[in-house]
């Protein structure tokens, strides 16, 4: 407990295995400016690396094993409203790779000077097998947003209680998540609203089944979501069970950019409650054998989707590979006005492209790059053509059809 310590302006609690709660009061912090805290065991006298380019206001930099701390540390932060800003680790690894850095040492005592923070960046699994046999161009992959928030949270392994206590945080504060190398079911399944969090990235999670739960609902500031090796997760995100006009009209509207690469079970992305994803740029996925529609319906939708079909006014990018069992990226009419560039490869059942209209004289048409199979068998009607885009490039890495005959012999 840290109780009437007048003019308090740092708080280091570094090696405390058996910390559960801070409990402050009142006054007492009202001049804290910095809190370090690491509950792992073995960690003795770490020497705190702070950027000195943090704004003003509390800092906070947690690594935490048992996430019912999350009390201490919201009760805090809600004190300072808006001037506080922090990176929360949920784990118990010895390894922690965050902006801010817990340096060992071997002095007894913490070190009073700041160091400019270090930034670490994580190796992506099969870099060496890549770095000798190269990468198809099709499967090169975007990494994982790599500018965190000054209000993060990463969840790792070895952490307890995450699933039960990380609700309100996230609700009411945090902007960016990481969530991987962990073994829970869903991400903060009892969340409703995450009205904060811009960008997004869950990764090697091997019993999520859906990534958000159907009581979710507003992602109103949400621009990156990247999720990667979870594979169990069926969706990303539930069908919604009743309409909810808020969701309606705000849900994903932010989002800019979604990735997403081997998810073997899933079978859709986002169900489309809404008639628009006014700021989606980017879609890029791979390897997800199970994945039939990316965007799928939902129980209830305006009725104008059937109709109209989906806008996607700013969408640019499509990248798909690897994704053999899809139908068409989204189960209603897709339309993609401002589309520049679709490259499809491995998607053996796809049969409809996005409706990007005529384009006037002097107006470049999207560039296609697909397998001659698939583009044959692609299905147009009358307000979709073929010549709505530019002659389609074939792929290098063609798959032969196989003759209708057995190779056995007696």
């Amino acid at each position: 407990m840290v109780v009437q310590v007048p003019r308090l302006k740092r708080l280091f609690l570094i090696g405390c295995k058996h910390l559960r709660a801070i409990t402050f009061l009142g006054e007492s912090v009202s001049d804290l400016e910095l809190m370090c805290v690491d509950t792992r065991d073995g960690i003795v006298c770490p020497r705190p690396s702070i950027s000195k380019n943090k704004p003003s206001g509390l800092q906070i930099h947690a690594v935490v094993v048992d996430a019912r701390f999350t009390h201490s540390l919201r009760n805090l932060i809600s004190n300072y409203i808006e001037n506080v800003h922090f990176n929360i680790h949920f784990t118990s690894s010895p390894v922690y790779d965050g902006v801010i850095q817990f340096e060992a040492t071997s002095k007894d005592m913490i070190g009073t000077s700041d160091q400019e923070s270090l930034h670490l960046i994580p190796t992506d699994q099969y870099t060496d097998v890549l770095g000798m046999v190269g990468a198809a161009p099709m499967q090169a992959f975007p990494q994982p947003p790599s500018t965190k928030s000054d209000r993060h949270v990463e969840i790792a392994e070895g952490s307890f209680y995450v699933e039960k206590e990380l609700d309100s945080l996230m609700a009411n504060y945090v902007e960016s998540l990481q969530v991987h190398d962990v073994s829970v079911r869903a991400i903060v399944p009892r969340g409703r609203w995450w009205g904060k969090l811009r960008w997004c990235c869950v990764e090697r999670c091997p019993k999520v089944d859906t990534v958000f739960p159907k009581n979710l609902l507003a992602f109103t500031a949400l621009e990156n979501l990247w999720v990667s090796d979870l594979l169990m997760a069926r969706s990303i995100l539930s069908k919604i069970p009743r309409f909810n006009q808020y969701s309606v009209i705000s849900s994903f509207g932010n989002l800019q950019r979604l990735q997403l690469r081997s998810c073997p079970s899933l079978q859709f992305l986002l169900p489309v409650w809404v008639s628009s994803f006014p700021s989606l740029e980017t879609l890029h996925i791979i390897h997800c054998g199970d994945l039939s529609h990316i965007f799928t319906m939902d129980e209830k939708y305006p009725e104008e989707i059937t109709t109209r079909g989906v806008l996607f006014p700013k969408l640019t990018t499509i990248h798909l590979h690897d994704l053999p069992k899809l139908h068409n990226i989204c189960e209603v009419k897709m339309v993609a006005p401002m589309l520049a560039s679709l490259k499809i490869r491995g998607c053996w059942s796809l049969r409809r492209l996005p409706s990007v209209g005529a384009r006037g004289r002097g107006k470049k048409k999207p560039a296609v790059e697909i397998e001659k199979d698939v583009c044959d068998a692609l299905e147009w009607d009358a307000g979709h053509r073929p010549d709505h885009f530019e002659a389609p490039i074939h792929s290098r890495y063609y798959k032969e059809k196989l003759h209708r005959v057995s190779v056995l012999r007696y």
